[in-house]
């Protein structure tokens, strides 16, 4: 198995952690880096 860091949409960092799921089920991450100010993506 390989495991994929998961790369934030807006500043490319990869200090992103999981922050629950979607309505539909999807997971939702939350970028830790000081540039996104917290936002939130769903990635796949």
């Amino acid at each position: 198995m390989v495991l994929l860091p998961v790369k934030c949409l807006v500043c490319n960092g990869i200090n992103v952690t999981k922050h629950g799921n979607t309505s539909n089920g999807k997971q939702r991450f939350i970028c830790k880096e000081q540039a996104c100010e917290g936002k939130t993506l769903v990635v796949f």
